[in-house]
């Protein structure tokens, strides 16, 4: 008997063990895929103007020499005037993508500040990643051209300088402080809307705290040679500001420290220091000056003073005035002189009522007689400078007022009013007919010795009676010969006239030349000025 095999139903339905490998397999290439995706960094865009050294799936980003990224791509923008870098950074250096992070491309560089990026000829071009100070994440940058020469974390002050001058600075010139290098120049620019050249400053902690609201800024640019009323002065900054230019500042000493100076402050950038530390007063006057004198050696800017104190500068030279010449009469042969006089120099207060009080004193100043000059300061450069002083001779007279401006009445330097007198008295010598006078007088002299002779051959001769007659004709024509030369004759009233002013001038000039004899200093530096008198006390 057989027995006969019968299948049980399901036995084919049961779950096979070698279904567990593919099931590993995908549960462990799941969590694969998980944990790559999961620890990838996010990906960022960097627009550059150009993709010069950039290489996709090649260039390495960094920071601290720490690779944290790399670049996947790189495409033109969709304006097609830059290219757009497309970067995948690293999970644990996504914090550093901060909104205000900055990335510039490391490569061979040659620039004010030195060489940078030769480690890059033999490793390529990177990124450098800067990371910011900001709380908020940034997936999109503009990348940064050149290196910034002071990282985002370096603890000081960004300055802002504008100049309507011809100053010139560059990036990385240096930025002094009594002569030790405390920052330098970040960026440059100018502005085409307002014709300025502007300046990006960094200065380092702690020379931060030198900055207040008082500091003023000057360009200390090589070498500067200034040659003025003062003298001849030579200034220059460091050997470095020497070679490459640079900025130097300081509070001036007039002015208090003031508050300390705040993140991204402006101030003005001055061409020098003396125009540095000139006080810049807000209130002037303006007076014109019609001088006869010669204004080689007078520039703009030149002082204004009383006695040695400046009170004021001038403005322009030869300025355009509304009338006509012909109406000015003698007035259109002096060249006008503008000038600003400003009152706080010497005590007034700077504002409108010390400006008013200022004008009504000087007005009485003038009715007493106080007038210009031009003032030669330095032989050496012939540089000159207006001088005010009470006069109480003045050759004409000035009006008050001229084209909207206050006159201020003018007289001649001292020593070309003197040159004026001898150069008078030389052409009037020169006009005389000097060579007619003394032919005239050689002639008279002959005639003298001829009638000597002829009155002595009378007197000697054998007939007496005829003596009286040939000695009159002898006087008369004597007499006829001299007419020419009495007192009532033209040669000798024009040759009276000339001794006269030729004594006159000399008495002018005696009182210099016995100045220059006791102290010859005077030709160069002028004759000291007595103090005024003070009223006794009662």
């Amino acid at each position: 008997m057989t027995d006969d095999l019968v299948a049980l139903p399901g036995e084919n339905n049961r779950w096979s063990p070698i279904w567990v490998v593919p099931l590993v397999a995908l549960l462990l290439g799941i969590w694969m895929l998980y944990d790559h995706l999961s620890n990838q960094g996010p990906v960022i865009t960097i627009s550059f103007d150009t993709a010069e050294g950039l290489e996709a799936g090649k260039t390495r980003i960094k920071t601290r020499s720490v690779e944290v990224g790399k670049v996947e791509a790189v495409i033109l923008n969709p304006s097609m005037d830059g290219v757009l870098v497309t970067a995948r950074i690293d999970k644990q250096a996504s914090q550093l993508l901060t909104r205000d992070a900055r990335f510039w491309v490391v490569r061979p560089r040659i620039g004010n500040s030195g060489v940078s990026g030769l480690g890059t000829l033999l490793s390529g071009a990177y990124l450098e990643l800067e990371p910011g100070n900001s709380d908020e994440s940034g997936r999109q940058f503009v990348g940064l051209e050149d290196i910034p020469l002071t990282s985002g974390s370096t603890p000081g002050v960004a300055i802002n300088l504008f100049s309507d001058g011809k100053q010139s600075l560059s990036i990385a010139d240096p930025v002094l402080y009594r002569g030790f290098k405390v920052g330098q120049v970040e960026s440059v620019e100018f502005d085409t809307d307002e014709k300025l050249a502007r300046y990006r400053l960094f200065i380092n902690a702690p020379y931060d705290s030198l900055v207040s609201s008082n500091t003023h800024f000057w360009n200390v640019s090589g070498i500067e040679v200034e040659a003025n009323a003062e003298g001849v002065s030579i200034s220059s900054g460091s050997l470095e500001s020497l070679l490459t230019g640079g900025v130097s500042f300081a509070v001036p000493p007039d002015l208090p420290l003031g508050e300390p100076a705040t993140n991204q402050a402006s101030f003005r950038l001055f061409s020098n220091y003396k125009a540095a530390i000139n006080r810049q007063y807000d209130f002037q006057l303006e007076y014109l000056i019609f001088l006869k004198d010669s204004v080689r050696g007078l520039a703009t800017n030149a002082s204004v003073e009383y006695r040695g104190l400046r009170i004021g500068s001038v403005a322009a030279i030869n300025i355009e005035t509304s009338n006509r010449p012909d109406d000015d009469g003698e007035l259109s042969t002096m060249i006008p002189v503008l000038i600003h006089l400003e009152p706080a120099r010497i005590g007034y207060a700077d504002d409108a009522s010390g400006a008013e009080t200022f004008q009504q004193d000087f007005s009485g100043w003038l009715r007493r007689g106080l007038s210009a000059r031009l003032t030669t300061g330095n032989l050496i450069s012939g540089s000159q400078y207006v001088s005010l002083d009470f006069d109480d001779e003045i050759a004409m007279e000035f009006p008050t007022s001229h084209s909207g401006y206050r006159v201020i009445p003018s007289s001649q330097d001292g020593i070309s009013h003197i040159a004026n007198k001898v150069e008078t008295l030389l052409n009037k010598l020169n006009e005389l007919p000097l060579q007619e006078t003394v032919s005239s007088a050689n002639s008279a002299l002959k005639a003298i010795d001829a009638a000597s002779s002829s009155i002595n051959n009378i007197l000697t001769a054998d007939d007496p009676e005829a003596a009286p007659q040939q000695i009159k004709a002898t006087l008369q024509q004597l007499n006829e010969t001299l007419a020419g030369f009495s007192p009532e004759s033209d040669a000798y009233r024009q040759l009276q006239s000339v001794l006269n002013e030729l004594r006159t001038t000399l008495q002018d000039v005696q009182p210099l030349v016995r100045d220059i004899n006791n102290n010859p200093r005077a030709l160069l530096f002028g004759r000291p000025r007595p103090a005024d008198q003070q009223p006794a006390e009662q």
